[in-house]
Formats: C-alpha cells, structure tokens, sequence
C-alpha cells in the first residue's frame, strides 16, 4: 500500500473534504464576513486571486483534490454535518445537579462556525450569565463570568477532534457547567504543562477563529477564563485532562 507521506504532516482540519465541492461552503460568508477580518482593506482591494486560490491561502481549499479542507467546511459549510457528523455543540439545562436529573432546556448549535461562534457568544451573555448581589450594599457579581465561559467553550470547539461523531457538551448544572470534547491534550501539551504550553490539534481553525475575533492571539485562552474566575469571586475551575480521547471542564457557578 502507497502512502501519501505529506497527508502525515497534515492536522485533520486542512486534509481535502472529498466528495464536497465549492458549492458546499458559503461564498459570500466567506468574502463579506471573513475576508475583511483576515486581511486589511489596502491588501484585499489589490487581492486578484480567484476564490480557490483565496480560500487556499487560509487552508481553505485544496487545489490540487479540487474541493473545501475540513477547515473550510467547518468555517463557512452550508451543512457541516453532512460531511462532520460531530460538528456540534449541544446545550443542556438540568435541573439538578447531575445529568440523572430532569432538564429544561436544550439547545444545539450547528451549522458554520462563523455564524454559530456569535450566536454560542450571544447565548453566553443571555442565559448563562446572571448577575448576583452577595450581599447587601455590595457590588453586583456574574453567576458565570462570560469570559470564562466564552473561552473555555471556544477552546473546545477550538480543540475538538473532529474525526469523533460525538458533539461537543456544554451542560449547565444546578451547581455547575461542564464543558467537554473529544480530543485529549494535543502534541506537546500534556497534564504536567497544561496550561503553559501551546499545541493546536487545529491549527487552521484557531487562526480562522482568531481572525474572526472571537478569541485573542496570544494563546492565553485558558489563563484568561480562570483569571476572570477568579477577578468573580467564583472558584477556581477543574479539569479532567489525563484521558487520552476527552477532555472535561468544569466551572462551578458563584454563589
């Protein structure tokens, strides 16, 4: 059997989706939305690229498969699923404290992550986030501080091994939420170093998400979410980050 040895130096998110074809991502959501946040104004009205080759300069596109990287169905996919069972994030409310309690509310975000990535963020800010008053004359506190949250959820959508059909959990507890994925800690990060050190499971995603504005540049994701925990009052979060197929967020709601 014949390997193709450049497919080894490939992260999933930049392989050819094959079998989709241009008409399989969102033209326009790239042009209007995402090319205006990766490139600025000067570059993008002397870029007399085509679009496979635009889209191509961002891993977008394989041009020599002819068709969209997993990144770029992931990024502007009319129906992501459909070639990505497991680009999903699914919502739920119990009502107690684990998931053997009754539930609700749920919710699934699905589609392109450009689009979706701003409605999770809208979301946060509607239903998560709850302001608290601790005690009497005192200053007003978030239940879920929304950078926490937002950033650790980002981070897993971010990290996701998107080869697993299993969609990413985001479950809010009577005490809690947690956050999980499939995919463990990436390349050079490991339980001793997290989290420290930096390795992208998808590297062409996180620019995408970068580029986007959705989280900084400086690879501080996870530092940010527990300096807002603890700039909250709320306590520090935990994570289960020794399993090799998942990982596991949990942040404890301030009370």
């Amino acid at each position: 059997m014949h390997y193709d040895s450049s497919l080894l130096l490939k992260t999933f998110d930049v392989l050819p989706c094959k079998g989709s074809t241009l008409e399989d991502i969102s033209l326009e959501l790239f042009k209007l939305r995402y090319l205006p946040s990766a490139i600025d104004a000067d570059t993008l009205a002397k870029n007399g690229n085509d679009l496979k080759s635009q889209l191509a300069s961002f891993k977008f596109y394989d041009i020599k498969e002819d068709c969209p990287t997993f990144a770029g169905i992931l990024m502007f996919g009319t129906n992501p699923r459909f070639f990505i069972p497991g680009a999903m994030v699914q919502y739920v409310r119990f009502q107690g404290e684990d998931e053997a309690s009754d539930f609700d509310f749920e919710h699934r975000f699905d589609g392109d992550l450009t689009t979706q990535l701003g409605q999770m963020e809208g979301f946060i800010k509607a239903n998560i986030v709850k302001l608290v008053l601790p005690e009497l004359g005192g200053k007003y506190v978030s239940s879920y501080p929304l950078r926490a949250v937002k950033e650790l959820l980002f981070n897993a959508v971010i990290h996701k091994n998107y080869q697993s059909n299993a969609p990413i959990k985001f479950y809010e507890f009577s005490d809690r939420i947690e956050i999980s994925n499939a995919g463990g800690l990436y390349g050079k990060v490991q339980p001793e170093n997290f989290p420290n050190e930096n390795d992208y499971r998808n590297p062409a995603i996180s620019e995408a998400v970068k580029n986007l504005g959705f989280v900084n540049g400086f690879h501080v994701g996870v530092e940010a979410a527990i300096a807002a925990l603890g700039k909250n009052g709320s306590p520090a979060p935990e994570f289960l980050k020794d399993q090799p197929f998942s990982f596991l967020v949990k942040i404890f709601k301030r009370v």
